[in-house]
């Protein structure tokens, strides 16, 4: 039941909140806990045991791995455990299937699985949560709950479960005691969700049907002006439609007072691949960067490398880990290389910069006007071509769309479908582009620096929500509903 449903928005939702305000406070947990079980069984029943199962597993262990404190090898086996436990869940219903096909494949033999293997929903996030809270009770960064109830939440929330934001237990914690009202919160938490609905129902899914067809044809039938328009589209609903899921989620957790991180910063100002990943997934980052690359890094310096070479294999040691989270397929693969391969160009490009500027004893300056358009299109380019990684279902569908982008198999340089096509979301493109960067943000700073900029946007803020609602809800009701793209992950 995804959040831009009539089922959701008109039925689970309300009785969600309403329910919420009229229990009594210190049954307010349990009742979000209840509702973030109901929510997850009415999306997939047949594994809602997986997730109750990997609750009741992590609390035990949280619990075990703390009353070991003193016994750092009962500890470590312990962690050991469930950390395989977790990912052992994620390989089986992620890869099992794709690693004997590519056992297969190399080794000639025939081996088959006559069961069909269905992704529980949530899994890849929830497994984050899960492995966080088991290695900050380990690190001793958060003591072992009792209160299985709490635990449960934070992995169930029901807000999050589907596709984060991925908070820390030591972050949600704070929102389990008792949280007072507030208008503010709550209207800005109203607020939210209108932006997500109609980031996800008026941009996403309209760009979203003909970047769909795009993909889904013939090499020989696409022109180089339409694969062009397909990739192009595909990087504004991405954006548009993970944003939206993130600002719906943001703005339920106001609704009843829990504060959630924010999990994009207008990703697509950025002027290198480095600082887009500052932006883009902002939860996801966050959680590599403690879980992953800081332990390899870590352990790396204990051994005595260099801290280029610890950088650079805990930075191999993220990506790779990062390509196969998103998906099946070598494309996944090779597009967690392509943006490390990135990275560490970047990386070693600045090192080279500060050893100059040491040597001729000079400080770092802003960038010029030249300077930054020539970031912005190198950044932008390296996105194109990672997004198409991540788009394509597999490296033979890269290759053939890659060319077609160069006129490669294509059937012309343009004609009628192109056009038919760009007709069809031209406007929503244009301004998806446009609110892709701060433009509000310049605009509010500008009207209130007005006289009367306050009684204006008391004024005009209303009625462009109001707007916003009617004509998200009328794209719910016209059944042009698509998934969210990261509910296959």
């Amino acid at each position: 039941m995804a959040f831009t449903s009539l089922e959701f928005l008109f039925v689970f939702f309300p009785i969600a909140i309403v329910g919420y305000y009229l229990i009594n406070n210190k049954l307010r947990n349990i009742f979000l806990l209840l509702v973030s079980l109901i929510y997850y069984a009415i999306g997939q029943l047949d594994m809602l045991w997986l997730l109750t199962g990997s609750v009741v597993v992590n609390y035990l262990m949280g619990l075990l791995i703390g009353s070991f404190e003193n016994n750092n090898v009962f500890k470590k086996i312990l962690l050991y455990a469930v950390i395989i436990f977790n990912f052992g869940i994620l390989y089986y219903y992620k890869y099992f299937l794709f690693s004997i096909d590519t056992f297969n494949s190399v080794f000639g033999t025939n081996f088959t699985y006559a069961k069909n293997i269905i992704l529980p929903l949530g899994v890849s996030f929830y497994t984050f949560r899960t492995v966080s809270y088991c290695l900050d009770v380990y690190w001793k960064t958060v003591k072992p709950q009792k209160n299985i109830i709490d635990v449960a939440l934070y992995i169930t929330f029901f807000p999050q479960v589907i596709m984060g934001p991925i908070s820390k237990y030591n972050d949600f914690k704070s929102n389990l005691a008792e949280r007072a009202f507030d208008f503010d919160n709550f209207l800005l938490g109203f607020k939210r969700i209108i932006i997500g609905l109609a980031k996800k129902l008026i941009i996403a899914d309209t760009i979203g049907s003909v970047v769909d067809k795009v993909f889904a044809m013939e090499t020989t039938e696409r022109s180089v002006v339409l694969a062009w328009l397909g990739i192009l589209g595909y990087i504004i609903q991405l954006y548009y439609d993970f944003s939206g899921y993130s600002d719906i989620a943001i703005g339920i957790g106001n609704l009843i007072g829990f504060k959630t991180d924010e999990n994009f910063n207008y990703p697509y100002i950025s002027k290198t691949v480095t600082e887009y990943w500052s932006r883009w997934h902002i939860t996801l980052g966050t959680w590599l960067k403690n879980y992953l690359y800081t332990p390899i890094f870590r352990s790396c310096m204990d051994k005595g490398m260099t801290k280029f070479r610890c950088d650079t294999l805990a930075l191999l040691g993220v990506w790779l880990f990062a390509g196969i989270w998103h998906g099946v397929g070598w494309n996944y693969l090779v597009y967690g290389l392509y943006y490390f391969a990135f990275i560490v160009f970047e990386r070693i490009c600045e090192d080279i910069k500060k050893k100059k500027r040491k040597k001729m004893g000079i400080k770092k300056q802003p960038k010029t006007i030249p300077q930054l358009i020539r970031a912005h299109v190198y950044f932008f380019v390296a996105l194109i071509f990672g997004q198409l990684l991540f788009r394509s279902d597999s490296m033979t569908s890269f290759w053939l769309y890659f060319g077609n982008m160069f006129g490669i198999g294509a059937k012309s340089l343009c004609d009628k479908v192109t056009l038919y096509f760009w007709k069809q979301i031209a406007v929503v493109f244009i301004v998806g582009v446009i609110f892709s960067f701060p433009v509000v943000d310049v605009i509010r700073q500008r009207v209130l620096k007005l006289n009367g900029g306050e009684i204006i946007k008391g004024v005009v803020s209303p009625v462009i929500y109001g707007l916003m609602l009617i004509v998200a809800i009328s794209f719910a009701f016209s059944g042009s509903y698509r998934g969210f793209i990261y509910f296959q992950f």
